[in-house]
């Protein structure tokens, strides 16, 4: 029986183990830290179930619903919440993800001369997208060298850019949109373009039933070198489930789902390869608030709200949780998730957990001021890497270790770093790195 060892447990980790299993092949996860599933993370307090990594997904995250369906979990499925809203001038104007460019035009977000901007910089805009998909940007590369800045003041002017682009970004991607690649603008309108839904019982659902499919997890478990051995593949680790002992292992194949700057410090062979894009370490931090109320909003049940950079320089966005799956909040209560972008960590760090407490319930009980006096939850979390960012030229450095790295090799890297950083392209590149070690590896 054929061996595969996969570093990392995350989303992506967990699905090609899945891949592999199914093929028939043994697989072993290493997982550094004391807990599976990577960034996804469910936990219930107080009576609220909280999602302690990104909050939403879409319809348009074909591999993972696929996924969800083939694992049996089709009936934690659940629509969420399509209206979001965008705020202007302290006001939030609330629009129906399903047709956003109609709902904005029917809003008094906008005067009438920038509706018409609009309008034209919406088709603009599709033609720079073109090809683009949540499980692989396409043709769309070609534009890398691009800032999401510039091509939406190209498509749209300054003012819309900073109103309404600029905050619908922030709540996509943590980058700023001077320096963040075009690239990840256009995979995040995909994602946005679709129905929103989410999974009953948390995210972590799905990672914790593909990691049934595992033989051997070692937890608290990181492995520290990876390389070549005639057709094997030596993995060395330190075994947390033995003491500590370190341990070298042959297998047939090797997937590394961590970080590709973690993943070429092991494996010199990656280094090389990927010498342009081991340079790009761009996992960005953050403060996440959860605050649970004995009250429910009123305003048009919207999934989330983008804040504008202007105007809120500290918070791209709040989400409204109760508002995605029925289960995230008891009946008659309210759950919001507030995010603090990477510039104010240090300043959230120094607040300590009450000030932060209180800053993010005054975020929310500005919009939502039925809620004001009934908290009943908080939760304050620190996220070393809450997402990967990609500047400019990202897109190029990925796409040199791809023509640099052969599909046959027993040693593949990836993960939803390889797009849109999220739960899609966690699934789809799992599942393409097994399909490669399963098709060369026979």
């Amino acid at each position: 029986m054929k061996h595969a060892i996969i570093v990392g447990s995350g989303l992506t980790g967990l699905s090609a183990a899945y891949r592999l299993k199914k093929s028939g092949w043994r697989v072993t996860v290493l997982e550094k830290a004391d807990r599976l599933c990577g960034r996804v993370i469910s936990f219930e307090k107080q009576g609220y179930l909280i999602d302690g990594c990104a909050t939403s997904i879409s319809s348009n995250y074909l591999s993972y619903v696929a996924l969800m369906k083939e694992v049996g979990l089709a009936d934690r499925i659940t629509l969420a919440s399509n209206i979001f809203g965008v705020v202007r001038n302290g006001q939030a104007h609330y629009v129906n993800g399903l047709t956003p460019v109609r709902s904005f035009l029917g809003t008094g977000l906008m005067s009438a001369s920038e509706k018409v901007r609009f309008v034209r910089g919406a088709i603009q805009l599709r033609r720079y997208m073109a090809g683009a998909t949540l499980g692989d940007p396409g043709p769309s590369i070609r534009h890398d060298h691009l800032s999401i800045q510039d091509v939406v003041q190209r498509c749209f002017g300054r003012e819309l850019t900073e109103m309404l682009m600029d905050p619908l970004m922030r709540v996509v991607t943590y980058g700023d949109v001077q320096d963040t690649s075009c690239v990840e603008l256009f995979t995040g309108l995909v994602s946005a373009s679709g129905r929103y839904i989410n999974v009953l019982g948390g995210l972590e659902t799905l990672p914790r039933k593909l990691a049934e499919s595992a033989d051997a997890i070692h937890l608290r478990s990181p492995a520290t070198k990876v390389e070549r051995q005639g057709t094997k593949v030596a993995v060395t680790y330190i075994d947390g489930m033995a003491n500590g002992e370190q341990r070298t292992e042959l297998a047939d194949a090797c997937i590394m789902s961590c970080t590709f700057p973690q993943a070429a410090a092991m494996c010199a062979q990656l280094a090389q390869e990927g010498r342009a894009l081991a340079r790009f370490d761009q996992g960005a931090a953050s403060y996440v608030v959860h605050l649970g109320y004995a009250a429910q909003t009123k305003t048009q049940q919207p999934a989330a709200i983008a804040l504008p950079r202007r105007e809120f320089p500290r918070n791209p966005g709040i989400f409204l949780d109760h508002n995605k799956a029925p289960d995230r909040a008891p009946k008659g209560h309210s759950l919001f998730t507030v995010y603090y972008c990477p510039e104010a960590v240090e300043t959230v760090r120094n607040w300590g957990e009450d000030q932060t407490l209180t800053d993010a319930r005054a975020l929310v009980e500005r919009f939502f001021p039925e809620v004001h006096g009934h908290c009943d939850m908080g939760n304050v979390k620190f996220a070393p890497y809450a997402s990967h960012i990609a500047p400019v030229g990202y897109f190029k450095a990925l796409g040199e270790f791809r023509r640099a790295h052969a599909d046959d090799d027993p040693i593949q890297a990836g993960g939803d770093y390889y797009t849109l950083p999220g739960q899609e392209g966690a699934v789809h590149w799992g599942g393409r790195l097994a399909e490669r070690v399963i098709r060369h590896q026979r």
